[in-house]
């Protein structure tokens, strides 16, 4: 006992203790990230890796075209009335059919909602919880109860889904039938209205397109996530129009970074592009702050990793060769009509955020003289991420074709989105300050007596005018812009930004850029 008996057996004992409590840390490591791993599962982005890796069979094909022979043959009056009359006849016969069909089809649609809720209660039910089996005895007798009732969820889980599936497939048969129809229809409704000739009338009542349904929710808590998530979710579930990440990034880039050249070609800090991500992704505004153009090309940064990691692009990956396909229209008016007739396929607030991206990317192609960007060179930056092609396709074939039409969206962006879309709109003039439009008669009257005649606003301090001369001709692009000729004076009252001033000229008031001026020294 004397010679180490008791210490043998001590060390022997807590080289077993540590052990344990070596073991228990791994299995609390392992734990804690597998729970991480649960968290982090998003059932939506792996769908979508998965139709991307097998978009051949998932694809929407392109579009046929009807390819009838149109033979142009005089036909008798009374003949061609009762054929207008048939025809008439017919289109009342779809639209009644249609109608009907809509009607069931939006209860079929409310049966499998409920069964979708009652399947995701089976599906979510928190049975998992096995902590009562490793604790006293009169809790574990304690969940007997719980259990039962789960038990009889499970026993109706099968029921449940096959009824579920059955009636995704009807709703899914339904609506294919209900949009034969409305082609059948919408083809009489066409060949009506060319025939002008015809002496009955008829309402052409064209049917409004049904807001989308998303078959399959997500039990979200919180706010989706902002980079790799859904837009459409997004918008969904924070009832903006547009991103705060895209609003605040435009708003900078228009303050200060038009005239910048290589905008959007130019590479950032990646320190400084990860901060703006943290912070967005917190919900909260990074740029708010912003005076300068610093850090502009982080900005754009952002913004493109913004655009470059949504779960699915702005341009979904099913619509690829339908996008591609209009690669092949030549005139204006075509590829004009052949992008909104694509546009109107995407849900609604998709659309007023690519109206506001393109409206954007149109202005700053106006400075391009300056920023070396014009509409090709932006389409070269953003088709990769706006319309990415699938991996096996000819990248560099379709790409030029996505650059083409991207190009082309920009230049032709006015005639591409419908007037009555509504929604927020890009507005080319902002100003760190909300702009006002003041009125000599708005003015301080004081100061109006001393000088009636006067074209310049006045101000409280005289200080605050300056006069500037015009160092090189400027032909405004709208009519919020002055035009300028070398020479000229101008009277300056508030600089809006870093590039404009807002000032008077040839009895004109208007925004002066800052570039083509020269201020004179007092």
């Amino acid at each position: 006992m004397d010679l180490g008996f008791h210490s043998v057996v001590s060390r022997a004992l807590l080289m077993h203790v540590t052990s344990d409590q070596g073991r228990c840390r791994s299995l609390l490591t392992n734990a804690e990230n597998l729970s991480h791993i649960v968290h982090s599962m998003d059932s939506r982005a792996d769908k979508q890796k998965f139709l991307e890796q097998h978009h051949g069979a998932f694809m929407i094909p392109k579009r046929l075209e009807f390819q009838g022979q149109h033979v142009e043959e005089i036909v008798e009056p009374e003949l061609k009335k009762a054929l207008h009359q048939e025809m008439e006849s017919r289109l009342q016969h779809l639209q009644q059919r249609v109608s009907n069909l809509r009607t069931e089809s939006e209860e079929i649609w409310k049966t499998l909602e409920t069964a979708e809720i009652n399947l995701l209660e089976i599906l979510n039910t928190k049975d998992f919880d096995c902590t009562s089996y490793f604790g006293d005895p009169a809790s574990h007798a304690n969940a007997g109860a719980p259990k039962l009732e789960v038990n009889k969820q499970k026993a109706d889980k099968q029921e449940i889904e096959e009824f579920y599936i059955a009636k995704i497939r009807e709703y899914i048969l339904g609506t294919s039938r209900i949009a034969r129809l409305d082609a059948k229809a919408e083809f009489l409704r066409q060949s009506l209205t060319k025939d002008s000739s015809g002496s009955m009338g008829i309402a052409m009542v064209k049917t409004n397109v049904p807001k989308r349904k998303r078959i399959g929710r997500m039990n979200m808590s919180g706010q989706p996530k902002l980079f790799g998530g859904s837009l459409e979710e997004y918008l969904e579930a924070t009832n903006e129009e547009i991103p705060l990440i895209m609003r605040s990034c435009i708003r900078v880039i228009n303050l200060f970074g038009l005239h910048h050249q290589g905008i959007f070609r130019v590479s950032g800090s990646q320190v400084e592009i990860s901060n703006f991500r943290e912070g967005f992704e917190r919900g909260d505004d990074p740029l708010a702050d912003t005076t300068d153009a610093s850090d502009i090309n982080s900005v754009c940064g952002v913004l493109k990793l913004y655009l470059r990691e949504l779960r699915e692009p702005l341009f979904p990956i099913i619509y690829f060769d339908h996008f591609v396909s209009l690669a092949q229209l030549e005139s204006k008016q075509e590829i004009v009509g052949g992008i909104r007739k694509f546009l109107q396929s995407l849900p609604r607030s998709v659309v007023i955020v690519i109206r506001y991206l393109f409206a954007f990317l149109n202005h700053l192609s106006e400075y391009s003289d300056e920023n070396m960007m014009d509409a090709y060179n932006l389409a070269i930056c953003f088709g990769p991420t706006l319309m990415p092609a699938p991996e096996d396709k000819d990248q560099v074939q379709y790409q030029n074709q996505v650059n083409e039409l991207i190009k082309n969206m920009i230049v032709y962006h006015e005639e591409l989105f419908p007037k009555d879309l509504g929604g927020t709109q890009y507005e080319k003039y902002i100003s760190q300050e909300p702009y006002i439009d003041i009125e000599v008669g708005d003015s301080p009257t004081e100061q109006v007596a001393e000088d009636p005649d006067s074209e310049v606003y006045p101000s409280e301090d005289e200080s605050d005018t300056l006069e500037a001369t015009v160092q090189f001709d400027f032909t405004a692009r709208s009519n919020r812009e002055l035009n300028l000729r070398k020479g000229e004076t101008v009277i300056l009252r508030k600089q809006v930004s870093n590039d404009w001033w807002q000032g008077t000229a040839n009895g004109k008031e208007g925004l002066v850029p800052d570039k083509y001026i020269s201020l004179k020294i007092k």
